[in-house]
């Protein structure tokens, strides 16, 4: 009788196992499942945005989608590889910005050293191209012909162009609320402030503290219609 109820109690235990065991590699192969199809969407939105907002050929476009898709990716692990593209793209964009800075000085040296005043030097005009090629990739290329009404989509580049605004990016910040605008007409004040944001890019003044003190406080004042609320209480803080 005892050697009958141990092969029950084994026969049970057995059978424990292979149930628990079934739980759980039906659990992981339904989350694998579910990984893959997110995954799979958001190659799909992927392929929107690269087709409605950049051709995706310049540093710039490249860091600008990297960048949205690690603040909007569902997926961690998806949102862990955009991130590190991000970061990627990111160190090539500085470089090419600290290049053009050097490029820049230099050209500035060269025409204070000039004798000529009216055609610039072989030198002069090398600098001038070179640095004309650096801005060409620094600067996104949008189709502009093409609209959507993607809300959510608008409301992330809303985001991420006042994160720039307060990182003090002027020229990410300037294409995050283009993209806004692109992806749902008219919204908020995206248009306005980038319209706005551009009149200001030509100042020599960008690296001053003063220079940002005034796009804040003239965002805040002018430009603060539907303005996210966390976005204006970090813009209300730096004006303090």
């Amino acid at each position: 009788m005892t050697d009958e109820r141990l092969k029950i109690w084994i026969d049970l235990g057995k059978w424990a196992v292979v149930s628990v065991g079934l739980v759980i590699m039906t659990t992981i192969i339904n989350a694998g499942f579910k990984d893959r199809e997110v995954g799979i969407n958001e190659i799909k939105e992927y392929d929107k945005y690269v087709s409605l907002v950049t051709d995706n050929t310049k540093i710039s476009e490249r860091r600008l989608l990297a960048q949205y898709f690690a603040h909007i990716t569902p997926s961690e692990k998806l949102k862990e590889g955009w991130a590190l593209y991000f970061k990627t793209v990111d160190e090539e964009y500085n470089k090419l910005m600290e290049m053009r800075e050097q490029k820049q000085m230099q050209l500035a040296e060269l025409k204070k050293s000039s004798d000529s005043l009216t055609i610039p030097s072989p030198e002069i005009q090398k600098l001038e191209r070179e640095i004309e090629s650096i801005d060409h990739e620094l600067t996104p290329t949008f189709r502009k012909e093409t609209k959507a009404n993607d809300y959510e989509s608008a409301l992330r580049w809303e985001e991420i162009g006042f994160e720039n605004i307060i990182n003090k990016n002027l020229d990410q910040a300037i294409t995050a609320f283009e993209n806004a605008e692109l992806s749902y007409s008219s919204f908020h004040q995206v248009y306005e402030i980038a319209r706005f944001l551009r009149s200001k890019r030509n100042s020599g003044e960008v690296q001053n503290d003063s220079f940002w003190q005034e796009v804040f406080q003239t965002l805040l004042s002018d430009y603060s219609w539907k303005m996210p609320e966390a976005s204006r209480a970090r813009l209300s803080e730096l004006t303090q």
